[in-house]
């Protein structure tokens, strides 16, 4: 159970993360920012089901479901901004922004939960209810794609990839 100071200093702390992972799926400032603030209301409502141990990983799986949810009811395709900038960090360089945004939905989110957000595949598999096994697979598969994508457009890569 999660009490309202746990759950106010938790969602403080986390922040960052699920902004970045809502706009990873949202691709846009505002419907990220309200995917966000739907996701915490409903997180708020049901806080006391919880155990505070898997708090972080509950309230952005939370997110992503409210970020599925608002675009099936969208149906729109929208215009990609930088994530860092919007959240306040200094901008990326852009030619890897641009490769991320290029990459499918379903290499870009692991990616960006794995290497910005620090989350273990073990913990994106329960987030994203997809077996390790296909979390590996996907996250090999982006950085295989964004090194191919990177070393075309003459980009040099430093260790990483």
């Amino acid at each position: 159970m999660v009490d309202e100071a746990t759950f106010v200093e938790q969602v403080q702390s986390n922040e960052r993360t699920l902004y970045r992972t809502a706009y990873g799926i949202m691709r846009n400032n505002q419907d990220s920012l309200d995917a966000v603030q739907s996701a915490l209301t409903k997180a708020w409502t049901h806080r006391h089901r919880t155990d505070p141990s898997i708090f972080r990983a509950w309230l952005l799986r939370i997110v992503i479901n409210e970020c599925y949810s608002m675009r099936r009811k969208m149906k729109w395709e929208t215009l990609a901004e930088d994530v860092e900038q919007a959240a306040g960090q200094p901008p990326p360089d852009p030619s890897l922004r641009d490769a991320l945004d290029r990459l499918p939905e379903n290499l870009r989110l692991p990616i960006l939960l794995h290497h910005l957000e620090g989350f273990s595949v073990q913990e994106i598999a329960g987030m994203l209810k997809t077996p390790s096994g296909t979390i590996k697979w996907r996250l090999s598969k982006a950085r295989k794609l964004l090194k191919q994508d990177l070393t075309e457009k003459g980009v040099a890569l430093h260790g990483g990839f």
